[in-house]
């Protein structure tokens, strides 16, 4: 399924056994597919490894997603508390809900522009996922908006679910913020391919790491110093 509106589109009725507050009303659909065809128009490009969305319900604000682990990766998934894919995939579905709530229309169709994670309250495993066992369900609300100046920071909590419904890791307080260079020249003219292509080239997973013997790993109040680095 592509990108598009449907009107009163429920989501899937996988969902059923979902918390009752997720039985909501979806207004667009988009496959995996094209969400990350779309996203390498915009220069975003994400090699296999890292397409872990199968399908996105969206509406107002708000966000569902399919997710299934790569098989590239499957075999390195319990190297890892979480694997970096699948929190990755969590923060790929808040870029598709602020897409949908700062557009008109069908929303990944217009350039965004570049987001970065600058911050979060606090961060919770509860318990590890299972990677083998199937579908994955990712879950993104739209909190707040914060703007100064020609700076606009989104504030979103995600939470990452199973089929059953339990969640196994949420985060709060989620922030992200748009790159200062777009924001300065948002008509700067498409530069994708003048100057590098990429070339993935396979390298050997990490030595496995033991894992704490306590289930829940929690961060708080975390920052990333280094954004305005990647911001120049």
């Amino acid at each position: 399924m592509g990108a598009g509106t449907e009107d009163n589109a429920s989501f899937p009725a996988e969902l059923n056994n979902l918390p009752a507050g997720f039985n909501l009303q979806a207004k667009e659909t988009i496959s995996g597919s094209t969400f990350y065809q779309l996203l390498q128009e915009q220069g975003l490009e994400y090699g296999p490894s890292f397409q872990a969305i199968e399908q996105i319900w969206l509406r107002e604000g708000e966000a569902i997603a399919l997710l299934h682990v790569p098989e590239e990766v499957l075999n390195q998934a319990h190297s890892y508390q979480v694997h970096p894919v699948l929190l990755d995939a969590c923060f790929q579905v808040f870029g598709a809900t602020l897409s949908q709530t700062t557009d008109k229309g069908s929303s990944l169709t217009r350039k965004r522009g570049t987001y970065l994670p600058v911050g979060l309250r606090s961060l919770r495993v509860h318990t590890y996922p299972d990677y083998l066992t199937g579908a994955l369900w990712s879950h993104v609300l739209l909190k707040s908006q914060e703007i100064q100046g020609d700076q606009t920071t989104w504030t979103a909590d995600l939470e990452l679910l199973d089929t059953q419904g339990h969640v196994l890791l949420e985060v709060q307080g989620l922030r992200v913020q748009q790159l200062a260079s777009e924001t300065h020249n948002p008509q700067q003219k498409e530069l994708s391919n003048w100057l590098y292509t990429l070339n993935w080239h396979p390298l050997a997973p990490p030595a496995p790491r033991h894992h704490k013997s306590s289930q829940e790993l929690e961060i708080v109040e975390a920052h990333i110093p280094k954004v305005e680095y990647l911001q120049s």
